[in-house]
């Protein structure tokens, strides 16, 4: 076109780009140049798009199409690993010519045009580190996370009351009768949903949100630990646990426990597999659960009954994934491994059914869950670029496996806690309150009562085999306490030879509460 009448334009058309002509148009107007010809703007293709009809350069890489794959780690051993997978996959262009073995990280030198293994793990790393979520992104999804009472779709009361070993859920009852098929049931005294008198399959429909929160919302987001339950609230030891003492599920799955063997009492006491010695119960560490001011339960080894207990605990750390992932271990703990699947209900006498460990009975032993947080990265490799791009996944898998302690011991919660320690995650402090005061050891329940008893001002009269006996009494009595009958429960689930020796004292003028000392 007639740009400038005193700036006539000399060019050759027909060798001119459409595009070149705009640039020459910017010159002219600029004032930087009056006759530019075509062949001084044949450098310019170096930094257009490749015209059409021209094909590109092909990469020096055998593996020529862009490819990404997903892995749980992002590091330069992984990409290694799957470029050398893909080059099996095409060996057919992949194979040395030579003879010679085909090199992965050969392969990445020509991918990424370098000449060093060392610029190829920088490149690696420094993809992976751009690619992954910021701990300022994992606060807000903290902030996310799904609320606990939402879990079961009840208010905090209901939460509590099953936490203390009550509500329908925990009277729910799964049998095998004589006829051979599987009968689920409510007691029909009880008050929950349903016609009256009507025994109702109602187990897996109560409790149906459980199975299908483990199922999906537990297993990819973060949900919150109940401190706004009293069992849960003020954890000093960063440990929670369980303890049950009946199995109503008559499934395989329960793993030891009595309910599917025993069709004559519709599973009403049928007991789960025993794991632990129970040494005593202070029942003014859990007055919201048990609704009295003080007072203690002994357990004789010979006749407690069977009970097993679980626990976890948690980092000291808040950015550790015990600590940021506890109400999911709760929820794995609590509800839908040994509740849901297992079919463990009802509290110990005196104590909550699930609580800080503070608040739980003094035992020898109980084994444990460890949470395990799997990562998900996105890892792109284009040989055209010459580039490794990596994005994190805002959803991790989130699972629970038996924990591992110290000295390769797994599923025992004191092991695991040293383990803890020696992560700096707690302090050898807090594992001697453990020891002292909760998880005592195999065979060491008469040394820790008795400990307890004389604190109280007791001395226990005893043959000298360190074994409490229910006709043993207390010589010494503090004037401030005197032995009385323990509440009296609605019904107990504990055969009478498995009841504890139980001094309890009522706050004056307190109503009876919903007890469950069964």
């Amino acid at each position: 076109g007639e740009l400038n009448e005193k700036n006539p334009l000399v060019v050759r058309k027909a060798m001119m780009h459409q595009k070149d002509y705009l640039l020459l148009a910017l010159f002219v107007l600029l004032g930087n140049a009056s006759v530019i010809e075509a062949d001084s703007l044949r450098g310019l293709q170096d930094i257009k798009k490749t015209p059409k009809g021209v094909k590109k350069p092909k990469p020096d890489s055998c593996l020529r199409k862009p490819f990404r794959f997903t892995a749980s780690v992002c590091d330069y051993e992984r990409v290694v690993e799957e470029v050398s997978e893909r080059m099996k996959k095409l060996s057919r262009f992949c194979d040395d010519k030579s003879g010679a073995p085909p090199s992965p990280k050969i392969e990445l030198h020509k991918i990424l045009n370098v000449t060093t293994d060392r610029d190829v793990k920088m490149i690696i790393e420094r993809a992976c580190k751009n690619g992954k979520i910021s701990d300022d992104s994992m606060d807000e999804e903290d902030e996310r996370a799904f609320p606990f009472e939402l879990v079961t779709g009840k208010d905090v009361s209901f939460n509590k009351e099953f936490f203390d070993g009550g509500t329908y859920w925990n009277e729910e009852v799964e049998y095998v009768p004589d006829t051979g098929k599987t009968v689920s049931e409510r007691p029909r005294k009880d008050s929950g949903p349903g016609p009256k008198n009507k025994p109702k399959s109602v187990l897996k429909n109560d409790a149906r949100r459980v199975k299908s929160i483990a199922k999906k919302l537990a297993v990819t987001q973060k949900i919150s630990f109940p401190e706004n339950i009293p069992n849960f609230d003020n954890c000093q030891l960063r440990s929670a646990m369980c303890c049950w003492v009946s199995d109503r599920l008559a499934d395989k799955s329960s793993k030891g426990g009595s309910c599917q063997t025993s069709r004559h009492n519709r599973c009403t006491i049928s007991d789960p597999k025993n794991n632990t010695d129970i040494c005593y119960v202070d029942m003014s560490k859990s007055k919201s659960s048990n609704h009295v001011s003080g007072g203690f339960s002994i357990f004789d080894k010979k006749t407690e009954g069977p009970t097993y207990c679980h626990g976890f605990a948690w980092s000291n750390r808040d950015h550790d994934i015990t600590s940021k992932f506890k109400g999911n271990t709760l929820f794995h703990v609590g509800m839908s491994e040994f509740f849901f699947k297992r079919g463990y209900v009802k509290n110990l006498p005196g104590a909550p059914m699930c609580g800080c460990l503070e608040q739980m009975p003094v035992v020898t032993r109980a084994d444990c869950s460890e949470v395990r947080v799997a990562k998900s990265y996105i890892i792109g490799v284009d040989s055209r670029q010459r580039k490794v791009m990596v994005k994190q996944s805002s959803e991790s898998k989130i699972e629970h496996v038996p924990c591992k302690g110290v000295s390769n011991r797994t599923n025992d919660l004191e092991s695991y806690y040293e383990r803890i320690v020696t992560e700096g995650g707690a302090t050898e402090t807090e594992l001697d309150k453990l020891r002292n005061n909760h998880i005592v050891g195999e065979n060491n329940c008469p040394s820790a009562t008795e400990t307890f008893l004389k604190s109280k001002g007791f001395v226990m009269q005893g043959n000298g085999s360190g074994n409490q006996n229910p006709s043993d009494t207390p010589s010494t009595v503090p004037k401030t306490m005197s032995p009385t009958k323990p509440p009296s429960p609605r019904k107990s689930s504990l055969p009478s030879s498995s009841r504890p020796t139980t001094v309890s004292s009522k706050v004056p003028g307190e109503k009876k509460g919903n007890n469950h000392n069964h």
